[in-house]
């Protein structure tokens, strides 16, 4: 499967244990990535709020393992300006399925 191919290491938390708000942890090439998704459904979009808590959960993160981890923060809906921008800044990756046809992409991913 392409993403067993693409990743070395996978680490995924578990739905009742504290995640710090981050849900998926991977590692490539010694560089690591944390993952942050939000199912969401109405109007509800991400807010500055979000995005910012994710930005203290990376640096939590980093500080108390020593990395150098990235973030990326996936949605099933849109983020609001404020968030995208919000990201832009923290340098976190934001990946909407309402902006980028992120949804699509998934459906027909054939590995």
């Amino acid at each position: 499967m392409q993403f067993h191919q693409n990743w070395r290491k996978v680490r995924l938390w578990e739905t009742w244990k504290k995640d710090d708000w981050k849900d998926i942890v991977i590692e490539k090439n010694k560089k690591r990535f944390l993952i942050q998704c939000k199912r969401r459904f109405g109007r509800k979009r991400v807010t500055t709020k979000e995005i910012r808590e994710f930005q203290w959960s990376i640096d939590f993160y980093n500080k108390k393992y020593n990395e150098n981890a990235q973030g990326i923060f996936i949605t099933t809906w849109w983020a609001s300006p404020n968030a995208k921008n919000a990201a832009k800044q923290l340098g976190i990756q934001l990946r909407s399925a309402k902006d980028d046809n992120l949804l699509t992409k998934i459906r027909t991913f054939t590995g």
